[in-house]
């Protein structure tokens, strides 16, 4: 995407809070930092939100506290939802 594609994209957001799912991965991170670049002049707020699903034992810990890092040492709201998928699993559902 082109930064004239992205200028058009980022100005038709029409909201006062934009929540972004944040893994830690290359894009989400990419996503994160893009929208906090255009938020004040958009005057939007981000938000980053973080789903533990506790699927990968300490490698799922070190993503939420790299996530969670991240957020606090540029001042983002940070959100983290811990989630019991293998918990909650049904019969059959993989």
């Amino acid at each position: 995407m082109s930064e004239a594609q992205y200028n058009k994209l980022i100005s038709t957001i029409n909201a006062d809070t934009i929540y972004v799912g944040f893994s830690g991965g290359a894009d989400s991170t990419a996503l994160l930092a893009m929208l906090l670049a255009s938020s004040e002049e958009q005057q939007f707020l981000v938000k980053a939100v973080h789903f533990q699903h506790n699927l990968r034992g300490n490698a799922s810990k070190n993503d939420a506290l790299w996530c969670s890092n991240f957020c606090r040492k540029r001042g983002l709201d940070y959100t983290e939802i811990d989630l019991d998928v293998k918990g909650e699993q049904q019969s059959g559902e993989g």
